[in-house]
């Protein structure tokens, strides 16, 4: 399908998330030429047709892969001598018989149906020997409406977190829709158990679907005291988990108390791995601590070999169980505060670890109170202390059952 940013197959495609979840989406509409700050919502762009011709058979075609030709490329249509055709190619570095996505024609305001380009396989491009080729690029522009699809499962209290994933890869799976698939599956999940925190799927453009709908609903930490943003959830080297912006909130205590637990996973400073949506919602004026979580790198990265068989559901399983643990360490977080002064007399309640005979684990439970000051919540003594949030909540859970903490 032909997504990006706006297009009659994006709202196609909304309609088939909505079958994946289960539920309608709340679809905020932003109509073209429609501004939000310093962003304006572009046309809807879609193709007719596309190809190059050598004048006796078709060298390559849209129909071949939608990556051919770059989102929001102006029409076109005429020959051109092989020098100049080439200014307007681009293949990918990493494989022969790839098409590359070209994502800048699309988010410069200033290339945008302005210029034209198209990829080619390199295997392709290299065998181009005439002088002139003909090139016809033929695109439906007009006015439409750009989609933010959000998906609530409500929670206890009022408090929310945004789950969020992009859709404006055309022709890849791993990129971007594997997040949208993954936070489908999280919304399923949420939306059929009992939770603490109310949590919202956003499904949009990246970038500039994220940017318009934080100026246009006036999002901020109000709204979302946190956010994840979910992409490349299918394959790839390594699971990392991305921090935020300032990499001090509670949500980044629980991604720190998971790799404690799952040292495998690796960890990113906010502006390392793949940049997306949470740079906007992270945004220091818009200040919602959003993570990622993203398998990184991947060869295929913005290649059409970026393919739905190439997705390990086992990884993708994994990714899943990982963020809904998040969400499950995010809501049993506390700050700790000890009722009476001095240390507990532990051995009273049956809570007392001996300094000979159970000397690791005394030193853990010596580390854990240690942060008892009223000031330190459940995760933040987890990472401080370097204990597994199963034994701290365990150990913080007797104490509160025997009223020691309030």
């Amino acid at each position: 399908m032909n997504r990006t940013i706006v297009s009659d197959d994006m709202a196609a495609a909304a309609d088939l998330i909505d079958e994946a979840v289960g539920f309608p989406s709340i679809r905020y509409r932003y109509p073209s030429g429609s501004e939000h700050g310093s962003w304006v919502v572009p046309p809807s762009w879609n193709v007719v047709d596309a190809f190059i011709s050598d004048g006796e058979r078709t060298v390559a075609s849209y129909k071949d892969h939608v990556l051919f030709l770059a989102p929001y490329s102006a029409r076109f249509e005429g020959w051109v001598s092989r020098k100049e055709l080439m200014q307007h190619v681009i293949v990918s570095d990493a494989f022969d018989d790839a098409f590359v996505y070209q994502h800048r024609i699309a988010y410069d305001f200033h290339k945008r149906l302005h210029t034209w380009e198209i990829s080619l396989p390199r295997n392709v491009a290299s065998s181009l020997t005439r002088d002139q080729y003909f090139v016809k690029i033929d695109v439906d522009v007009r006015p439409g409406e750009m989609n933010v699809l959000e998906y609530s499962a409500q929670g206890d209290e009022e408090t929310s977190v945004a789950i969020l994933a992009h859709l404006c890869h055309p022709g890849q799976a791993n990129d971007g829709l594997s997040g949208v698939l993954t936070g489908a599956a999280l919304i399923r999940r949420l939306a059929r158990s009992s939770h603490r925190f109310t949590y919202k799927l956003l499904v949009m453009p990246e970038t500039v679907g994220s940017a318009v709908h934080v100026v246009a609903q006036g999002l901020s930490s109000s709204q979302f005291a946190c956010g994840v943003f979910l992409e490349t959830m299918g394959y790839g080297d390594r699971l990392f988990f991305k921090k935020s912006r300032t990499g001090n909130r509670p949500i980044d205590a629980a991604l720190d108390s998971i790799v404690l637990d799952h040292p495998e996973i690796g960890i990113h400073g906010f502006f390392e791995g793949y940049g997306n949506d949470e740079l906007v919602f992270d945004f220091a004026n818009v200040n919602i601590p959003t993570v990622g979580v993203q398998y990184y790198p991947f060869a295929e990265y913005h290649t059409s070999h970026d393919t739905p068989e190439k997705i390990d559901w086992g990884k993708m399983g994994t990714a899943v169980n990982l963020v809904q643990e998040l969400f499950r360490r995010l809501e049993a977080n506390r700050v700790i505060r000890l009722k009476f002064p001095g240390p507990p007399y532990l051995s009273r309640y049956r809570l007392y670890a001996d300094a000979v005979t159970q000397k690791d684990r005394h030193r853990k439970i010596t580390q854990m109170l240690s942060f008892c000051d009223g000031s330190h919540s459940l995760l933040e003594i987890c990472t401080k202390a370097k204990t597994s949030f199963g034994d701290t909540f365990k150990f913080f859970e007797g104490l509160q059952r025997e009223g020691l903490i309030e």
